[in-house]
């Protein structure tokens, strides 16, 4: 009902839906304060709270779950609509996962490709304002 209501389409792409749970898309998160420590560490929720975000957007509801729990995603939605932190957060859970096991130092935690120079930088800054705060 969340996703009719704030206009989510979910759908495979090249093949039957994957998931958790049989194969359906995760549920989407409607509240940073809904998420578990193991989805938005502590650090991560002050951080974007610092930042101004109060609640996530419908683009970072469904997609932050999906690439959390391993899916792929591909999000198609209008500028500032916060498709950055829809990737960057888990990510960021990603990168601090591997740093308490011990694994930080042992490669690349994530790759990111833009198609342009400007949008890598923009990029860049969003994610070192989400960092700054956070590690």
């Amino acid at each position: 009902r969340w996703r009719a209501t704030a206009g989510v389409r979910v759908d495979p792409l090249g093949g039957p839906p994957r998931g958790a749970g049989g194969g359906a898309a995760p549920d989407p998160v409607c509240s940073f304060d809904a998420c578990p420590a193991s989805a938005l560490p502590a650090s991560l929720r002050r951080t974007l709270a610092k930042m101004g975000f109060a609640a996530p957007t419908a683009v970072q509801s469904q997609a932050a779950p999906a690439v959390l729990c391993g899916l792929d995603a591909v999000a198609i939605a209008p500028t500032g609509s916060g498709k950055t932190l829809a990737f960057l957060w888990p990510l960021c859970v990603h990168a601090a996962a591997r740093a308490a096991d011990g694994k930080g130092g042992a490669g690349p935690s994530g790759l990111v490709l833009c198609p342009t120079r400007e949008l890598a930088a923009q990029t860049t800054a969003a994610a070192r304002k989400l960092l700054k705060g956070t590690f």
